[in-house]
């Protein structure tokens, strides 16, 4: 078992911040922070309210080997697009979603990927 450092922790945050300009993702409010309990496999996760844009993306402190920086770029970048993706997956998994909020959150992605495209 490998415990990250403070130095892991800010190449996996710049490169989100990186991926959140490049993706266009400057109406949510992205905080960062470290994952202490998990027991799983997961090497990052992003928790996110989306009433309110705001999304904690955590990178995991143990993991079971050194990252390499390659490795911790890509999950960055893995976890940015979850948070692209958060607004419309949310209203998919929602029981009571209605017409109107998926075609809101199909629109906001559309708009997204138009921006970069």
């Amino acid at each position: 078992m490998t415990k990250l450092t403070e130095k892991h922790f800010k190449i996996f945050q710049q490169e989100c911040e990186r991926w959140l300009e490049k993706l266009k993702l400057d109406n949510w409010e992205v905080n960062f922070g470290w994952d202490e309990d998990k027991n799983d496999n997961s090497r990052a996760s992003c928790s996110s309210e989306l009433s309110n844009y705001i999304t904690t993306i955590f990178l995991n402190r143990v993991w079971n080997y050194e990252p390499q920086i390659a490795e911790l770029l890509g999950v960055a970048k893995h976890e940015v697009i979850h948070l692209l993706l958060a607004r419309f997956s949310g209203n998919a998994r929602a029981r009571y979603v209605s017409i109107d909020d998926l075609d809101e959150g199909e629109e906001e992605l559309v708009r997204k990927l138009e921006k970069l495209l």
